[in-house]
Parts: structure tokens; sequence; C-alpha cells
């Protein structure tokens, strides 16, 4: 598979921040650089066999290798920041637009991720964001 990037992004989180679960319509290649997290996968694409299925990624980046990891157009992707600050770089394989991106909520029953932080903070935008049965409401009947 190629990866083409066009753009690359940077966050910085402290302790305790959970960002996500956000869906682009591009690759991505996600790359921390300091600090400890989680990445909690989502497949959130329709048709695919793996709909709703999560994978989580623990990153120490206070010692030993670094390691980055390739998200496919389509794939939900949260970060729960377990030592901060993180800073937290990814290169995308096209460019935002209004349309690209959607996001679910962290907290959505039906995905019942277990966050390993209490007390968690978010953004008012995911913490409002729409859970998977009224994304997906034809598959949730």
């Amino acid at each position: 598979m190629q990866f083409n990037d066009v753009q690359m992004n940077h966050s910085r989180s402290k302790t305790g921040v959970i960002r996500g679960i956000h869906a682009e319509k591009w690759d991505k290649l996600v790359y921390p650089i300091n600090g400890k997290m989680v990445a909690v996968i989502v497949d959130l694409r329709e048709e695919s066999e793996t709909f709703e299925k999560i994978e989580t990624f623990d990153f120490d980046c206070t010692n030993g290798p670094i390691k980055a990891l390739f998200l496919p157009n389509g794939m939900g992707n949260s970060i729960c920041i377990i030592e901060g600050p993180v800073d937290y770089t990814y290169l995308v394989s096209a460019y935002w637009t209004p349309d690209s991106s959607f996001a679910i909520n962290p907290f959505d029953k039906d995905l019942n991720i277990k966050w390993p932080v209490s007390n968690p903070i978010l953004t008012d935008k995911d913490m409002t964001a729409p859970g998977m049965r009224d994304r997906f409401p034809d598959i949730y009947k």
C-alpha cells in the first residue's frame, strides 16, 4: 500500500485528556512523541467485516523505541493521555473539508470502552458527539 501524505498535524494534550473518536475520509499515520497514552481504534466502516470492533494500543514514549500507527480511511481514532503532556503528530493523505470527518461519543454505550483515566477531560464537541445508534441507524434497527 502506498501512503502519500499531504499535511502534517500536531496536537498537545495534558494528563487525563480524551480526544475522539474521530473518523476521516483519509489515511492517517499517527506518531506520539512524548508521554504515555492509549490509542483506541474503532472500525467505523459500515461495509467492513470488523465494523464496531475496537483495538487499543499503548504508547510509552518515555523510554525505549517509539512506534507509529497507520489508520486507513474510515477508522475511528481516539487517544487517552495517561501521562502528559503528549505531543501527537499525524500525517494525513488528504486535506480537511467540512464533510471529511465525523465523531462518535467516546462514552457510547454500544462501544463500552473502558477508559484508563478517572475524571477525563473532553472538548464539548467530543462530549456531545452522537453515539453509534445515531450515526448508523440502519445498522442498529
